[in-house]
């Protein structure tokens, strides 16, 4: 991010100009949430519950009202009178709004160990949901399968409300939404975090006798904390499909307790060899193992942290690079 951008966008603007001007602006915010994440909050969720410093609750509020103000000021930009857009360029704005909610949630919830914040937010992931839900619908399957980028901005949205909101009315309605989307033509990825968000459902429902749980019916010791991918998937050449290591990590003990790593093994019907090396999870940053001046070379990169989607493929400026 160049030092002109930093200042420019510090500011909150009184309108978006342009689709162009609202991508970007949201665009430099994400990457300062990242930042955040990884340089901050991460060592307080992953690593040391508790004894926050009251400048990070204050940085992660910040970060919050500003996805807040970009959400509706992208609303209110494509609400203009004279305004005149292509269908697309539709669907790009409102994927941008639905990732602005996310990113809003992310924000909040990045200082606490505890799922349950992720609770309060239930009318965000519905809105999330339904916003995804108009963009998967006005569209054909066909046209998107030229589209991959349109197919990432519903993806990660999706994803995230099926592994963090825990009402299974809406969760169930989401996780249908993501095994619609196409995941032919070498999109591995879909059939991937679908795979993963579905183990992730089965494993927190299991067990309670009610027919669709709400939040308070998953306890906190039965939530999944984080996911990931192991770093390659392995080809069956008899079928022609790619087999995938999934892992979730629990806290049954409480947040002070030990962490218990559970794995699934995801299919997909795809002859392509899956490289997920480029990323890693988010627990493995504090492993000495991958600290440069531990062994003197660059830390381990062998995981993916499906949650954060910091991969190019879930990045967030494709959502609309079609319309841009």
């Amino acid at each position: 991010m160049s030092a002109y951008a930093a200042a420019f966008d510090n500011n909150l603007p009184t309108a978006f100009t342009s689709l162009a001007h609202a991508r970007n602006y949201c665009s430099t915010w994400l990457s300062r949430l990242f930042h955040f994440m990884r340089g901050t909050s991460d060592a307080y969720k992953f690593r040391d519950p508790g004894d926050v410093p009251i400048e990070a609750y204050a940085a992660a509020q910040q970060l919050q009202q500003r996805f807040i103000d970009i959400d509706r000021l992208i609303l209110e930009f494509s609400q203009r009178p004279t305004l005149r857009l292509t269908i697309r360029e539709q669907n790009g704005l409102s994927m941008l709004r639905a990732r602005a909610k996310v990113d809003s949630i992310l924000s909040a919830a990045a200082l606490y160990s505890e799922s349950t914040v992720f609770d309060r937010y239930l009318e965000v992931f519905e809105e999330i949901y339904v916003i995804c839900k108009y963009v998967l619908d006005s569209e054909s399957a066909d046209r998107r399968l030229f589209a991959a980028s349109l197919d990432d901005g519903l993806l990660y949205p999706l994803y995230f409300t099926v592994v963090c909101c825990r009402d299974s009315r809406l969760r169930h309605a989401a996780l249908a939404a993501m095994k619609k989307l196409p995941s032919r033509d070498g999109i591995w990825h879909v059939q991937a975090l679908s795979g993963l968000a579905e183990s992730v459902v089965a494993y927190e429902e299991e067990g309670i006798d009610i027919k669709t749980p709400l939040c308070s019916d998953i306890p906190e010791w039965r939530r999944v904390l984080g996911t990931a991918f192991d770093a390659l998937g392995n080809v069956a050449p008899h079928n022609n499909t790619t087999s995938i290591s999934g892992h979730f990590r629990t806290r049954p003990n409480g947040m002070d307790g030990e962490w218990v790593e559970t794995k699934r093994t995801i299919e997909c019907n795809n002859t392509r060899r899956i490289d997920l090396s480029v990323l890693r999870r988010p627990w493995d940053l504090y492993d000495p193992r991958n600290m440069v001046g531990a062994t003197g070379s660059p830390p381990r990169l062998t995981e993916v942290d499906a949650n954060l989607a910091e991969a190019d493929m879930l990045d967030a400026n494709a959502a609309i690079a079609l319309v841009a």
